[in-house]
């Protein structure tokens, strides 16, 4: 794999723009696959998500964070056999206000994703979440959320970790992801209720259909929130958690 990082000065302002390509030795794309490329839940090859994890949502919501920059985010060459090449572009502000823009993109709600009510300020202060997920950009936002709302936070990397973190430590509620390679959070959440835990489980999902939420619930989580999350989301869940249990200080 290979990285090169350029800044050149915009056409129509002057301002510096950054621009990142990443060069891999994969497998490549057929013309087909990259049409599909950058679509909500879609797989060049639905193989790998049975082999590695995965929903399909990495590059739609990658794309959807440049342009939130005002950037652009795009494959600029792939052949079958001999790999990829995807291109960043963003303005960076003269005056510091990129570090401004990432932060609001970060918070914005993303479209088509399912929007929660304005919740008061809830406070996690005193409690040990735990965040399994076998992503670690998303343990690093997730644990990013919770620590704004006061939570001392221990991640793990996948099912089989998280059921023997949640048991070898004081835990007050786990936000479990659901599609992991090694133990998804259905058996992971069977397990920790079949060993006696019985703090709130969260399920974590990128899946927002209907039933879904009614799934989980049977399957013994007690509340389901949908990728990609928001702050926002997280203090709604925490919330109605400690509407019916003792589990914010």
């Amino acid at each position: 794999m290979a990285i090169t990082v350029a800044t050149t000065p915009t056409v129509s302002n002057g301002e510096k723009q950054l621009t990142f390509e990443v060069s891999d030795t994969g497998i490549g794309l057929s013309a087909e696959q990259a049409a599909r490329l950058f679509q909500p839940f879609v797989q060049a090859d639905v193989s790998h998500a049975r082999r590695y994890g995965g929903t399909g949502l990495g590059l739609a919501l990658s794309r959807q964070l440049a342009e939130r920059l005002g950037g652009r985010l795009e494959l600029v060459a792939t052949a079958l056999g001999w790999g990829s090449t995807f291109r960043l572009t963003v303005d960076v502000c003269m005056a510091g206000c990129a570090s401004g823009r990432v932060e609001t993109a970060l918070a914005a709600p993303t479209a088509g994703v399912a929007r929660f009510p304005q919740t008061a300020a809830v406070s996690l202060a005193g409690s040990s979440v735990l965040v399994v997920d076998d992503a670690a950009d998303n343990r690093l936002l997730v644990g990013r959320f919770l620590k704004t709302l006061g939570a001392d936070v221990v991640t793990a990397s996948g099912g089989m970790e998280g059921v023997v973190v949640a048991l070898s430590r004081p835990v007050d509620i786990v936000f479990m992801d659901i599609q992991m390679p090694d133990m998804d959070g259905f058996r992971a959440t069977q397990s920790l209720r079949d060993r006696g835990f019985a703090r709130p489980i969260v399920a974590v999902t990128a899946h927002a259909m209907r039933g879904d939420r009614e799934a989980c619930l049977a399957a013994g989580f007690d509340e389901y929130v949908s990728k990609p999350l928001t702050l926002r989301a997280l203090a709604d869940v925490v919330a109605r958690l400690s509407q019916h249990t003792a589990m914010c200080h």
